[in-house]
């Protein structure tokens, strides 16, 4: 992935991100309290061909294609646990912003639409605009909105989303044209996501992702591997 242009991402998250207690870090991260380490599962993969993964709640509001899942806008798959707060993990989401201009959103939280505009309610989130749509902007807040750019989506194509949580310090990161194999792009580290999003609790907290493009694999990756 070194071909990547990572220059023209304006990755400047450190700078803009003092007040929320955060900076942009490796994907790597030491320090707070660790689970034990686990091996990665096998990727979820979702399509016409394979049913929603246990793990997810069912919803009406998704279609499976041949190639991917929709979900209606502002509408979200979110997790049938709710106690990611208490858990370490890696939360990877594969997506293709194709054709639908719309903002795609992951995020933990109650993962549920919320207010006139329906985006996740009570949640932490990245916010991941198409290209063509506002420049392609990715930001990452909670509500009510407080985006803080960590970069911007310069192509279409697939790309891969990702979660971490190691102790109380959570990373939202892009990894910008995913070719497979892990390469952080763009990222912010919230340094306390308890003093961050204090409405998170150990019961409504999920993991979940919906609205705008196309959703191809989901994987969660328990414990302190990457």
């Amino acid at each position: 992935m070194g071909a990547k242009a990572r220059g023209l991402l304006g990755i400047t998250a450190c700078t803009l991100l003092m007040s929320l207690g955060a900076c942009a870090q490796p994907k790597t991260q030491d320090g707070g309290p660790t689970t034990q380490a686990a091996a990665a599962p096998a990727w979820a993969v979702l399509n016409s061909d394979n049913p929603v993964p246990e793990f997810l709640e069912p919803a009406a509001t998704a279609t499976l294609e041949a190639d991917g899942a929709r979900t209606r806008s502002r509408t979200y798959l979110r997790t049938r646990r709710g106690d990611y707060l208490d858990r370490d993990f890696t939360f990877d989401v594969v997506f293709v912003n194709d054709r639908n201009p719309g903002i795609m959103f992951v995020g933990l939280g109650e993962g549920v639409g919320a207010g006139p505009y329906k985006e996740p309610g009570n949640s932490v989130m990245m916010r991941i605009h198409a290209p063509g749509y506002a420049e392609g902007f990715v930001g990452v807040g909670k509500q009510p909105f407080d985006n803080k750019k960590i970069g911007y989506m310069t192509v279409e194509g697939t790309h891969l989303a990702r979660i971490q949580k190691r102790g109380d310090r959570v990373t939202l990161a892009i990894d910008h044209e995913y070719d497979g194999e892990y390469a952080e792009d763009m990222s912010i580290t919230i340094a306390d996501i308890r003093a961050f999003a204090p409405n998170l609790t150990s019961t409504n907290t999920h993991l979940f992702f919906g609205s705008g493009g196309l959703y191809q694999r989901v994987r969660i990756t328990e414990g302190n591997a990457d």
